[in-house]
């Protein structure tokens, strides 16, 4: 029996987007660039969280400063982390993301992608009631 490699099993656990429904186009979430930009560092948190031995969090690390130059892009890199690291402590199921690297679905969130997305947009508009709302569903 051959030993399986980590990081092809890593992969294999991204959801397969043909296979995703319910995908989301960014347009219509009402997100800044800011917030658009967010989306493939988040997905690489994403996969980090789901097979740490990607160590994609480095890739996030580097978006972010690519992104937003190293003082803001550190400090929104952290930032993130910490968010998505919450929200996988508290839940219940998977979380559906997109590969990072797949082009063909940069401009399009899974549901689960677009609830964490449309939470930090309300709470960086201090609409806190809408940001619970987001992620309560």
């Amino acid at each position: 029996m051959q030993p399986i490699n980590e990081f092809e099993g890593a992969r294999k656990m991204i959801p397969d987007p043909e296979k995703t429904s319910n995908l989301q186009p960014l347009a219509v979430l009402g997100l800044d660039q800011f917030e658009i930009g967010l989306l493939s560092v988040a997905r690489y948190f994403l996969a980090a969280h789901k097979a740490p031995v990607t160590q994609s969090w480095t890739f996030a690390t580097s978006i972010a400063i690519e992104r937003w130059e190293e003082a803001v892009g550190l400090a929104v890199a952290h930032h993130l982390s910490k968010y998505i690291s919450t929200v996988y402590d508290f839940r219940t199921r998977d979380f559906e993301f997109m590969d990072a690297l797949c082009p063909k679905f940069r401009h399009v969130a899974t549901d689960d992608e677009a609830l964490l997305l449309s939470a930090l947009h309300y709470m960086r508009r201090d609409q806190t009631g809408s940001a619970r709302d987001a992620v309560a569903a």
